[in-house]
């Protein structure tokens, strides 16, 4: 265990150093702390208000104690964001966008934030859909040990105040989401926001990683062409485009009551892995391959250490993850499912 530990923060520690090869992290991502903050605003008016063209921002107050103890109020807006999980059949409570106001946050955590997406608890008096936003949380923190093309988090503990006294307080973890813009300043990079490029276009060897990491979290829900829960960034002209995937909640390892795979798929739920990668060698996957293996321990460790999945949400994932790697252990499943099994579309 020792050893893995060992291995697991080395990892973590290597990847923020790649970070810091190309641009500072905003603070309120340069820490995995659990933060704790309120937001108050009219509960009842905002997540009612989720049209998709007359949604707007409303009054709220952020408050949170910084590292000092002292206590910080900032003005800010928020509104509705998204579109399946703001739908109130899905989602009782809808994701939100904060918007702050860039004088007021200068020398606090959320130094240099403007708009940021906050991926909320869906339903509130579902304790499971809690649990499925720490998992998706932690999807984020896998796929950050694989690449520096990856978004950051921050997991923090709400405490929702609504503004009319109307509805009782109550605390939700949530976490917020590394604005694209951010991203791409950190890498030297630029957005890519034209539609229709195919898969087989972009960086071959993050697309090859990408897939299968699809694979390992039983993700469908994603394409390079539509730009759907795929953001393009380019480093340089003439190299081919990065994808950086975002949104696991359709993922088979939550496995949440909403999510279903789309018609034209063979698959009959989410939890049915598919292998959405163009075709390759056996010689071409390997390498990819490799490098899950060499990170299994942390991968499994990073859902078995955690203090906020129950036991047992926390079998049900890490035994989810295993079978993946007994897949990619197995010449026959590796075989069956990525080489007869990818895309010829």
């Amino acid at each position: 265990m020792l050893k893995r530990i060992v291995l697991f923060f080395a990892l973590v520690f290597g990847v923020i150093a790649a970070y810091g090869q190309n641009g500072a992290l905003k603070p309120l991502f340069a820490s995995d702390s659990i933060m704790e903050l309120s937001l108050v605003f009219d509960l009842k008016t905002v997540i009612r208000d989720i049209d998709n063209v007359r949604a707007t921002y409303h009054p709220a107050i952020l408050t949170y104690t910084d590292s000092s103890g002292l206590s910080i109020a900032l003005d800010v807006k928020v509104k509705t964001r998204g579109h399946f999980r703001k739908q109130r059949d899905n989602c009782t409570f809808p994701p939100l966008r904060i918007n702050f106001k860039k004088k007021q946050v200068v020398g606090t955590v959320f130094e240099g934030q403007d708009k940021l997406k906050l991926v909320t608890h869906c339903r509130t008096n579902n304790e499971k859909f809690e649990q499925f936003l720490i998992e998706e949380y932690l999807i984020y923190k896998l796929y950050n040990l694989f690449t520096n093309f990856s978004f950051n988090v921050r997991l923090v503990k709400i405490n929702y105040i609504d503004l009319n006294g109307k509805t009782q307080p109550f605390s939700k973890y949530a976490f917020f989401l590394e604005h694209l813009d951010h991203l791409a300043q950190r890498l030297g990079a630029t957005v890519v926001d034209t539609k229709g490029l195919h898969q087989e276009t972009v960086d071959y060897a993050i697309m090859n990683q990408l897939v299968l990491f699809q694979y390992l979290i039983g993700n469908t829900d994603w394409s390079v062409p539509n730009l759907h829960n795929i953001e393009l960034l380019l480093v340089s002209p003439g190299r081919a485009a990065v994808p950086v995937p975002y949104d696991f909640d359709f993922s088979g390892l939550l496995n949440v009551p909403y999510a279903k795979p789309p018609a034209h798929l063979p698959i009959k739920s989410v939890k049915q892995r598919l292998f959405r990668g163009y075709c390759r060698t056996r010689e071409q996957l390997e390498p990819n391959l490799e490098t899950f293996r060499q990170l299994q321990d942390s991968i499994t460790y990073l859902y078995k250490a955690s203090t906020l999945l129950t036991p047992y949400q926390k079998k049900r994932t890490v035994l989810y993850l295993e079978e993946f790697f007994e897949t990619i252990n197995d010449e026959r499943e590796i075989k069956s499912e990525f080489i007869n099994g990818c895309r010829r579309d």
